[in-house]
């Protein structure tokens, strides 16, 4: 899309806050003591510093990205709400046997897919190019962040923890439904299915 500009870096930067944020406060709802290969703040510190470290990070985030321009703040405020609001429905349909395979899309597409898509967007736009090339980039990060929070969901699943670096087996401990056991529910017969639901 063309050159790298100032406010590239400093929306790298905004973006990355929000996600380490995102992070922090998604370790406390799984209870994950590990990621990337060290213990996670509310393992070191507790899940009030881990929770108040996370807001820090967003209102860190949103502070500097007002010296970019309202655009950037008006795109990455949108992306962030779409993140919160994932969450919320996630943490909302735990325990949820039956959740479908549109819902759990629904939750991806504000959790992860949110913030990849304003990635890309956002660097269309800071580089001049025209909302059509930056709605077409934005579609990219949006399909990139469903993909990798798929293979993130596998991972949890058949991962081993000492090579991924961070807790596995969250999403069952904590009983959220993910694509793959979704599949395996839908493939199986209604039986066989009810019996892995129980």
């Amino acid at each position: 899309c063309g050159g790298v500009t100032p406010a590239h870096h400093t929306l790298a930067a905004v973006v990355e806050m929000i996600h380490t944020a995102t992070l922090v406060h998604d370790d406390v709802l799984d209870e994950a003591d590990t990621r990337r290969h060290i213990p996670t703040f509310n393992a070191e510190w507790g899940n009030k510093v881990a929770i108040l470290l996370g807001d820090m990070l967003f209102t860190q985030a949103f502070h500097l990205a007002s010296r970019v321009d309202r655009r950037a703040c008006e795109l990455v405020g949108e992306a962030t709400n779409r993140v919160c609001a994932g969450e919320l429905k996630q943490v909302c349909e735990r325990g949820n046997l039956h959740l479908s395979e549109a819902d759990y899309f629904t939750i991806v597409d504000g959790k992860t897919a949110a913030l990849t898509e304003v990635c890309s967007r956002l660097g269309a736009l800071y580089a001049g190019e025209s909302e059509e090339t930056a709605g077409q980039l934005a579609a990219h990060g949006r399909n990139l962040g469903i993909a990798f929070q798929i293979a993130d969901d596998l991972l949890d699943l058949t991962g081993d923890a000492h090579t991924a670096g961070k807790t596995l087996g969250t999403d069952l401990d904590q009983l959220k439904l993910t694509l793959p056991l979704i599949h395996a529910l839908n493939r199986l017969p209604a039986r066989e299915a009810d019996g892995l639901r129980e």
